[in-house]
């Protein structure tokens, strides 16, 4: 009986912890909602309001216009997979004036993405408690409580990231094929909208099966890498419609991938040609540079939470090993990015200067 009130009381927590954090989450996300609502500047203030919202609505009215020859052909936004458009022109054929249907979208995306991560660390780590504060911490971050409402991508592969370790995590469970098709099929839609998800999603994908199944076979590898071989064949497919042919389109890709890795240039490429974004000064400081991008978007002091997440590391080696395992797993997967995109991650800084 005293087991059953301890249960009760955990699961009366979690799940105020995961309404409280998503309601101030959401309240904020209204109060930034523009053009209809205005808030002080500090929470109204978006991240490129013309560019990631006035000019991705004015696009969609474009398209969704008279003699507009790719209406309804979301293929490629001159750099990244066009989802967004379409989901944009979409609102407008149903008749949004403004982009604040989109903002709503997004902000409800973000919201669907939460619940998704609150399942898969639950799953995950086998403990209310811990996915609940997780999802809180991740719901007040200045990360989440900034992007919502932001068109683009980010909405999107927030939600399919999220769905494919939840799928996936499923999946090594209970061992049905749905959740597996579902896990790829949503890894293939998180890889088609961002470049980033190609080494992160993969990396988690195989070590959960390693830590869960164990070694994965040939055939294991080829099955969790054909959705980010698909979507990099999509894309590569794409741009290659776009820019006239398989030597531009290769070429065109060329260019974006040694400039956004290493700040190079291929011979007579057209991005940003004459130009180099990273000093030996920012290459030697790129360590610090990730540390400060972590520090913002979760509200931390980095020292302070790398000391303190060690700490929990060593107690829980000794009381509960396969949570260890999944966290380094997971930290490998997560911070992948930083360690191949080191051009891309100087110039994005992803907020504006205070």
């Amino acid at each position: 009986m005293q087991f059953d009130g301890i249960r009760g009381a955990r699961i009366l927590l979690a799940a105020a912890l995961l309404l409280i954090s998503l309601a101030v989450a959401n309240y904020i996300g209204w109060l930034r909602l523009k053009p209809e609502v205005s808030a002080i500047a500090w929470i109204a203030d978006k991240p490129d309001y013309e560019s990631h919202l006035v000019n991705i609505h004015q696009r969609a009215m474009a398209r969704a216009g008279p003699g507009a020859v790719d209406a309804y052909l979301p293929i490629y936004d001159i750099q990244n997979p066009g989802l967004f458009l379409l989901v944009a022109e979409l609102f407008v054929r149903a008749g949004a004036t403004t982009p604040l249907p989109l903002e709503i979208l997004s902000i409800v995306l973000f919201n669907i993405g939460a619940l998704c991560f609150f399942f898969w660390v639950y799953l995950l780590f086998s403990d209310l408690l811990v996915a609940a504060f997780a999802t809180a911490f991740l719901a007040l971050s200045q990360f989440f409580l900034f992007f919502p409402g932001v068109t683009h991508t980010m909405p999107f592969e927030f939600v399919f990231f999220n769905a494919t370790p939840l799928l996936f995590v499923l999946y090594l469970k209970n061992n049905r094929p749905a959740y597996l098709a579902g896990a790829l099929v949503a890894m293939f839609l998180t890889c088609m909208n961002y470049w980033f998800y190609y080494m992160s999603s993969w990396i988690i994908m195989i070590g959960l099966w390693w830590q869960y199944r164990g070694r994965p076979r040939i055939r294991d590898v080829a099955m969790i890498s054909a959705p980010p071989v698909a979507a990099a064949s999509a894309t590569i497919i794409m741009v290659m419609s776009l820019f006239g042919g398989v030597r531009s389109g290769g070429f065109r890709l060329l260019d974006i991938f040694v400039a956004r890795t290493f700040d190079a240039r291929v011979p007579g490429g057209v991005w940003y040609p004459n130009q180099r974004f990273m000093s030996a000064a920012d290459w030697l400081n790129y360590p610090s540079l990730v540390k400060y991008r972590l520090e913002w978007a979760y509200n931390f002091d980095f020292q302070l939470f790398a000391w303190a997440a060690a700490c929990v590391l060593v107690v829980l080696w000794f009381h509960k090993r396969s949570s260890v395992i999944s966290a380094l797993i997971l930290l490998a997967g997560g911070l992948s990015w930083y360690y191949v995109m080191f051009q891309h991650t100087h110039i994005h800084p992803f907020h504006r200067p205070v």
